[in-house]
């Protein structure tokens, strides 16, 4: 009976042999990583804006989103300051 010796690949055939799988392992890290950090991103800004959770303080929230109204009056101190500014420029 014969023994055959088996050949082995060239390293040539067997570094392209594992090129593609890492190449791919690799990219779907990335994009595992990006994918959770959108997720964290989206869950930053929807905390901010109230809409998930209740952790967000709401005091910030309404006042930061809430026109100035016609009652909030000017001290005597900002309407000069403001009067200063406004001559300057002119």
């Amino acid at each position: 009976m014969a023994i055959y010796k088996r050949r082995s690949a060239s390293p040539q055939r067997r570094r392209r042999r594992w090129l593609i799988p890492k190449v791919l392992l690799v990219l779907a890290c990335a994009l595992l990583v990006l994918f959770i950090g959108v997720i964290v991103l989206m869950e930053r800004e929807l905390r901010r804006v109230g809409l998930f959770g209740g952790d967000a303080p709401a005091a910030s929230t309404s006042a930061a989103s809430r026109p100035p109204t016609t009652a909030e009056e000017l001290t005597p101190d900002e309407k000069r300051q403001l009067d200063q500014i406004l001559r300057s420029h002119q």
